[in-house]
């Protein structure tokens, strides 16, 4: 009875892993803001009829040219004058996010949550559109090592229920189909390797704790798996953990077996003594270079392919740098007002301005030339106020100030607003804008050295090999 409950739990053990990488794979693919995507129209079809159409069925927080268009008004002067500074206007601003570079299509901002709710309902009223981040599936990635997996099992000649229990852990390569995760997964089979040669013979763990291949071949495994990012890392340790419970309930279940025997065979061979040779060969070490050569390679290639026809030439506005100050602070907008150059985009900076503008027209001269705000600025007028001895003294007041508080309270505004100020202080600090290509498969800056750190792994490997082999 025992034995049967052990085998259920195995079962469901396997299943369950399986379901829950299937429920949270990733897709290597980007989108140019972080928390929106661009839906992108040909300007031939009317876009307040796009805008409409999205608002009737359900589409909750587009931010769009019809919910954007509008400058900044002072109500304590109804005949404030047009806001322009550094060539920006209140119209050209907002005018810039809604169009491609060559002015052919139109752009909605369409939150995350929302873009299934998008892409039916344009579906359904066909009308052709794209959208600014791939939704194919990098099949090739969990094909090559599932491929790795088959032909280090049949090498070594691997128990096959043993071989099954490993699925979970090669099903991360399905769930995260990144050529870095490949090569972790390829790691930890190696790893496996190793400890299966030993597996049951007298004194296997006093020899495992010596053998350096081992450590080395995990620490790179859990390393790649870390560097390729948080959810990665998750989905890599599931599925560790996921092979490694179903082999110890796998050892339950024959140790079980094993109790209800009369004969029990015993391994004759200590581990010691085992010639490692025979299985821990120049094969094994073969396979594991040229796939994790292979998975190194195709990093770097992945980046390159394109989509589709229809965006390669489509360059959308999206975040071009970045502050190294986080957050919106008076010394982040002094960070990247310095780093603008002659020939830049709007950004955020040109809104809070805007916004600058509007508030503090009733302090200046009628007849004064607007300046861009400086960080800490302040405006300030006179005012009269009695001093301890009863005397009337005058004393500076300040009325604004560029400060954290201000552009505090004015992002919190933008992030309750429609408009495309609500898109830009989605990033969750200040960005400069520009053009990017859409539509592309790019890898994690982590990919690479992740995936460089498996392939030095089995080169090194391979070398202590070679010369153990030549001593001989």
């Amino acid at each position: 009875m025992k034995r049967v409950g052990l085998i259920t739990a195995a079962i469901l053990t396997f299943f369950l892993s399986i379901f829950f990488m299937h429920s949270q794979k990733l897709h290597e693919s980007v989108q140019l803001w972080e928390h929106y995507n661009i839906v992108y129209i040909s300007s031939e079809y009317p876009e307040e009829s796009v805008f409409d159409l999205l608002m009737e069925n359900g589409s909750e927080g587009v931010v769009a040219k019809e919910n954007s268009l509008f400058s900044v008004k002072n109500h304590m002067l109804p005949t404030l004058a047009s806001y322009d500074n550094d060539g920006f206007t209140s119209e050209s601003m907002r005018s810039f996010f809604f169009k491609d570079k060559s002015d052919t299509c139109f752009l909605f901002y369409v939150p995350e949550d929302s873009i299934e709710t998008v892409i039916n309902t344009l579906n359904k009223a066909k009308i052709p559109f794209g959208i600014d981040t791939s939704t194919q599936y990098p099949a090739l990635c969990p094909i090559l090592c599932f491929t790795a997996f088959l032909i280090l099992m049949v090498i070594n000649r691997v128990d096959f229920t043993k071989a099954l229990s490993l699925l979970p852990l090669v099903a991360v390569s399905y769930a995260v189909p990144f050529y870095s995760v490949s090569a972790s997964v390829c790691c930890f089979l190696f790893a496996f390797i190793i400890i299966d040669l030993y597996d049951g013979r007298k004194g296997a763990i006093r020899v495992l704790f010596r053998k350096a291949a081992v450590y080395i071949a995990i620490a790179c495994g859990i390393t790649a798996g870390v560097l390729s990012g948080v959810k990665a890392m998750l989905l890599c340790f599931a599925g560790l953990c996921s092979s490694c419970l179903i082999l110890y309930l796998r050892s339950l279940v024959l140790k079980e077996i094993r109790e209800n025997r009369q004969f029990i065979p015993v391994l004759i061979i200590t581990a010691p003594w085992i010639n490692i040779n025979k299985r821990y060969n120049i094969r094994t070490l073969a396979t594991l270079v040229v796939f994790s050569i292979t998975f190194l390679i195709l990093s770097q290639v992945s980046g390159l392919l394109d989509v589709g026809p229809d965006t390669q030439d489509l360059l959308l506005p999206a975040p071009s740098g970045y502050t190294v100050s986080e957050g919106f602070t008076a010394s982040a907008y002094a960070d990247i007002s310095a780093s603008h150059s002659n020939e830049r985009n709007p950004d955020l900076t040109d809104f809070l301005n805007e916004k600058w503008y509007a508030e503090t027209a009733a302090y200046r001269k009628v007849n004064d030339v607007y300046k861009t705000a400086e960080a800490y600025e302040k405006i300030m007028l006179p005012s009269f106020t009695e001093d301890d001895e009863g005397r009337i003294i005058e004393k500076d007041k300040v009325v604004f100030s560029f400060d954290d508080a201000w552009i505090s309270s004015i992002t919190d505004e933008y992030n309750n607003s429609t408009g495309i100020e609500k898109l830009l202080v989605s990033e969750n600090g200040f960005v400069e804008t520009g053009y990017s290509s859409s539509g592309k498969y790019e890898t994690s800056p982590f990919i690479l050295p992740a995936t460089f750190i498996c392939l030095i792994c089995f080169l090194i490997l391979f070398a202590v090999y070679l010369i153990k082999r030549l001593k001989k």
